[in-house]
């Protein structure tokens, strides 16, 4: 419903189509059925009130609304992607210093 989130799982699912352009081809990629990967797009774009592809029997396109939706979903991607390796190096970082605290404060007591 209009209002929630949209998930990340989707725009990966929309970005795979495009890329295949195929919904069985994409199907196989990002292993799932291909009734339930066409079920998300169509709901995305009820969602929306847009059409993302053209289809047609043998081929399917982006339409315009497409091509601007998959600049925006690479975009978007690309910015949880570096937000997750972010997050991760902070991660790690804390772990880092929390070590060396705990080597420092042996050495304070021994």
């Amino acid at each position: 419903t209009r209002g929630d989130f949209m998930e990340i799982r989707v725009l990966k699912y929309f970005l795979t189509v495009a890329q295949e352009q195929s919904f069985s081809k994409a199907a196989k990629v990002l292993n799932v059925s291909q009734p339930a990967l066409s079920k998300q797009i169509k709901d995305l774009e009820e969602e929306y009130q847009i059409t993302l592809f053209n289809r047609t029997t043998r081929s399917l396109s982006l339409t315009e609304e497409g091509r601007l939706f998959k600049e925006q979903a690479k975009q978007i991607i690309s910015l949880v992607n570096r937000t997750d390796s972010y997050l991760k190096n902070i991660n790690i970082l804390v772990v880092i210093f929390i070590l060396v605290v705990v080597k420092v404060k042996q050495i304070v007591l021994s």
